[in-house]
C-alpha cells in the first residue's frame, strides 16, 4: 500500500486522504489528481486509488476515505474508471456516481466503465 501511495503522490494536482490505525499504521487511502486522461481534453478530478487493508474492508473505511477526498478538493466534475462488475459499479452508484462511458483498453480483455460525479 505504501508503494502505491508514493507513486500516486508524484502526479500533478495530487490530493489524498489516509486512514491510520490506533498505532499510526496506514490502513487505507484515497488519492486522485486533475487530469484529462478520461475526458480526452477537459480537465477533471480523477479518483484514481481507493485502497483499504483487506482485514478492514466492509467497515466504512473506504466510504469515509472516498467522501473525505471528494470534499477536500475544489468543486467540479470528478471521474473514475473501474472494472465493469456489479460489485464495484453498484457501490459507486450508491455513493452518487453515474456510468457515462464503457471502455475496453486495447491490451485488456475486460471491460471498464467511466463514472462521473459532481464534487
Amino acid at each position: 500500500m505504501d508503494r502505491l501511495l508514493d507513486s500516486a503522490a508524484r502526479k500533478d494536482g495530487f490530493d489524498a486522504v489516509v486512514a491510520l490505525d490506533d498505532d499510526g499504521a496506514l490502513i487505507g487511502f484515497a488519492a486522485g489528481w486533475t487530469d484529462t486522461v478520461l475526458t480526452g481534453a477537459e480537465p477533471a478530478f480523477e479518483l484514481a486509488e481507493l485502497v483499504v487493508a483487506p482485514g478492514l474492508q466492509g467497515r466504512g473505511v473506504g466510504r469515509a476515505l472516498h467522501d473525505g477526498l471528494l470534499a477536500a478538493g475544489a468543486p467540479g466534475r470528478a471521474l473514475l474508471m473501474t472494472l465493469d462488475v456489479p460489485e464495484l459499479t453498484g457501490r459507486y452508484e450508491r455513493w452518487g456516481w453515474t456510468v457515462v462511458d464503457r471502455r475496453r483498453p486495447a491490451e485488456e480483455e475486460r471491460e471498464y466503465v467511466v463514472m462521473s460525479r459532481a464534487r
